[in-house]
């Protein structure tokens, strides 16, 4: 099972989807765990599509808000095992 996100060309969401798409890429070509897999993008006239692995329980923000991760440097860091 597949879970996608689509962010449509010309909107705000766009370049922040073309940043999730190589950030994703390159946790995915190192050898690091992560939540989910990551298939891959696809850009079509209208739309930045990213493909990742479908997984069972909450969405992602709700997991991380009950993480409580810490701040350092600005950033909300997560220690996820």
């Amino acid at each position: 099972m597949y879970a996608i996100k689509q962010f449509p060309r010309g909107q705000n969401g766009y370049n922040s989807g073309l940043s999730e798409a190589v950030v994703n890429e390159q946790l995915s070509s190192e050898d690091c765990k992560s939540i989910c897999h990551f298939y891959g993008a696809i850009e079509t006239r209208q739309d930045l599509w990213l493909v990742f692995e479908a997984v069972d329980g909450c969405p992602i923000f709700t997991a991380l808000n009950e993480i409580k991760g810490s701040f350092h440097g600005g950033a909300r860091l997560y220690d996820v095992i």
